[in-house]
């Protein structure tokens, strides 16, 4: 007794008891485990469990970006793997990032992504550093400064400079708040 109606010129589907023509909420699955639609395109929201914007999945990306350096040095980065995904306001990335040689004093900084909520509160951001050198593998603090949209690196409670980092490679996941 269940369908589907388009209604006329209202640009609309839904569903519908076809024994007592009458339309029906929240009782018709579209596809089901043995017959599954395979994708699904969207130019609007989808709306999980509710109807209200905050049961809205409308702001979801995954994509790559190219981090730089945000000391003022004009220094650039090898990187790889600098993968993001975005969810609402809530970013998650990781990059392998390895330091030109430069004996620069410049505080270490490089640029997110996405630009954090400068309101954010700061227990929602930061992350886990790797720093890979030849020698050596210390943990490094990756810590995220919403004032100015740059992940700083810290080991102890130091942050390092552009010469301390120089030619060693980094690897970041990192979690923040955009804007």
């Amino acid at each position: 007794d269940v369908g589907l109606q388009v209604i006329n010129g209202g640009q609309t589907i839904r569903g519908f008891n076809m024994s007592t023509n009458a339309r029906v909420d929240a009782q018709v699955d579209l596809g089901m485990s043995t017959t599954r639609f395979k994708d699904l395109y969207l130019s609007g929201s989808a709306f999980i469990g509710g109807t209200t914007s905050a049961n809205a999945l409308d702001d979801y990306e995954e994509g790559t970006w190219g981090p730089s350096d945000g000391s003022g040095a004009g220094l650039t980065f090898s990187f790889s793997h600098n993968r993001y995904t975005k969810i609402g306001r809530n970013v998650i990335c990781c990059v392998r990032l390895t330091f030109p040689t430069t004996s620069d004093s410049n505080l270490a900084k490089v640029n997110l992504p996405f630009t954090c909520d400068a309101n954010a509160d700061a227990s929602a951001s930061g992350g886990v550093c790797t720093e890979q050198n030849l020698n050596s593998a210390a943990t490094v603090t990756a810590s995220i400064n919403e004032t100015t949209n740059h992940l700083f690196r810290t080991f102890g409670s130091a942050a390092l400079t552009n010469a301390q980092c120089s030619g060693k490679i980094f690897r970041y996941t990192l979690t923040y708040q955009a804007a």
